[in-house]
């Protein structure tokens, strides 16, 4: 049990740790205490514990398991919600591949034929979740067209720079690969094959990343041969195989590092001794992988995410991992790595309480605290996952005053510059951490497995910056409450932001948006779209 002092935030009980690995919040953060999935009467069958999760342009998270049981969690009012299931029972939604498109309705894709263990197939067919509809008033889901050729579970899926999908891999059936990649068009709502070639084919949830000029780079799990697909002129590339033995079971993000966007390999490896190293290299055609600072723990099956800072967050995993027997070392201290500091290394902060293995999430929140739940953690466990899930709350969040945009855009257009005004009650005028260092975009998280669909971290180009500004009687917070009458005396800021990142890096759809400031703590983030 972890011992410290208790503080509350949105209702929810933090524990500030001060005897687990420092006292301190702003070096290690805090996590709140594991809570159920459910309501005031109702709770979440344990065995419908979510593994697909995905935010939503309204803030909110949607979560399911194999689609009987699915629900929204609100974030502002830390409730969950009970949502309609699909209207089709029979065509599961586990282990399948999911994309917020631009036009806000998300797209389902395959999945498995069964939630019994050992008789699993993949499904071709395919399911729309539509936000922009109120599910009190009807129905979300709709049915698409089924994929061209065999089902796939375990598949990948990448937004391509005009709005499209690809999705590609996964299995047929045990041992069967699906070698055929397929290209979705929103709006002509329709399918066609995309001439893959084999070599390119993962077997389950491929590490895929988009590159400059319509390229996506396949990064394995498996160690190479590695290609980038060129999906505007049908062809491939070579790139060099990792330095170490593949990455099944591990997981990949994103950071900057000299200015440059790099993709980072985490963990994974052997299921009875995982990576504690890591890797990483350019997001190019030539990726010139480099090894990376060691962590201080094997992981199987960890999870890991980019926070608005740029600072790259581990979570989870197993540090042995017996799949016929099901016996699991879980690793309950999470990492952060500074790409800014990489000599160093790894930073240990809060346990959480929960193990968190295969099927486990972090999903960032518009506030940038990480909701983390999932798992399937054998009962046996002192504290199994079950339905169960927790919010980590990283150092930034007890580093002083936020930055807090005033009436942010909902839409960013591409090189086209766009003012913010912000305000950060309770810094005086003139201090350091009341000036904007950067803007950056993350994408929306979709996460299943501890894989991530969408991958990326953008800076806005930043262009003249004001700051120290007293408010006009006219600038609202909201639409009918002025500034002065929620901040009096606090001064506010202006700053214009670009978008420069090319479209096949950045597709169009919907995107964090943090102001950080000059002490690394960013804003309450805007979500914002980019449109094709």
């Amino acid at each position: 049990m972890i011992k410290g002092r208790s503080i509350i935030i949105l209702g929810l009980t933090i524990l500030v740790p001060l005897q687990a690995l420092g006292a301190d919040p702003t070096v290690v953060g805090a996590w709140s205490k594991p809570f159920v999935i459910g309501g005031t009467n109702w709770t979440l069958p344990t065995e419908h514990n979510p593994m697909h999760g995905l935010v939503l342009p309204s803030g909110q998270v949607l979560l399911w398991r194999f689609g009987f049981y699915p629900v929204l969690y609100h974030p502002h009012r830390h409730t969950f919600e009970r949502i309609p299931p699909p209207p089709v029972a029979e065509r599961l939604i586990g282990c399948s591949a999911h994309i917020l498109l631009p036009d806000g309705r998300i797209i389902i894709a395959g999945g498995t034929t069964s939630a019994a263990h050992g008789t699993h197939s993949g499904h071709p067919h395919v399911f729309f979740f539509d936000t922009n509809v109120d599910h009190r008033r009807q129905s979300p889901w709709t049915i698409g067209p089924d994929m061209p050729g065999n089902g796939r579970w375990y598949p990948g899926a990448a937004l391509l720079a005009d709005g499209r999908v690809l999705v590609t891999s996964g299995y047929v059936r045990a041992g069967l690969i699906n070698e055929n990649g397929v290209i979705f068009d929103p709006i002509r709502n329709r399918w066609s094959l995309a001439p893959l070639p084999f070599s390119w084919i993962s077997p389950n949830y491929p590490f895929l990343f988009n590159l400059p000029r319509q390229q996506l780079l396949n990064a394995g799990p498996s160690r190479g041969p590695l290609y980038v697909y060129d999906y505007a002129f049908f062809k491939q590339l070579s790139v060099p195989p990792h330095l170490t033995t593949g990455r099944h079971g591990g997981s990949t993000t994103v950071f900057l590092k000299n200015n440059q966007l790099m993709l980072i390999l985490i963990g994974g490896g052997l299921e009875r001794t995982p990576h504690r190293d890591t890797e990483y290299g350019y997001l190019s055609e030539s990726p010139r992988w480099q090894m990376g600072p060691p962590m201080h723990y094997r992981r199987y099956h960890p999870i890991a995410l980019t926070l608005p800072t740029g600072e790259v967050l581990v979570i989870g995993g197993d540090a042995f991992h017996e799949h016929e027997t099901g016996e699991e070392r879980p690793v309950l201290v999470p990492e952060q790595l500074d790409p800014q500091h990489m000599n160093r290394g790894w930073q240990m902060l809060a346990p959480h309480q929960i193990p968190r293995g295969a099927h486990a999430m972090a999903l960032l929140l518009q506030d940038g605290s990480v909701l983390v739940l999932g798992g399937d953690t054998p009962e046996h466990l002192p504290q199994p996952s079950g339905n169960k899930a927790e919010i980590y709350y990283p150092p930034y969040f007890f580093k002083g005053p936020r930055p807090q945009m005033i009436n942010p855009p909902r839409d960013l257009p591409r090189h086209h510059p766009v003012s913010i005004q912000y305000a950060v009650p309770g810094a005086p005028c003139g201090l350091n951490h009341g000036t904007i260092q950067s803007a950056v975009l993350i994408p929306l998280p979709s996460m299943t497995h501890g894989y991530t669909f969408v991958k990326g971290y953008f800076p806005l180009r930043l262009h003249h910056q004001q700051s120290c500004l007293t408010p006009p009687a006219k600038l609202f917070l909201a639409p009918t409450t002025p500034l002065k009458t929620v901040f009096p005396d606090v001064p506010f800021g202006r700053i214009q932001v670009e978008l420069t990142v090319d479209p096949a890096m950045a597709p169009p759809g919907y995107y964090y948006l943090f102001l950080v400031n000059r002490n690394r703590v960013p804003s309450v983030a805007s979500i914002v779209r980019i449109h094709p």
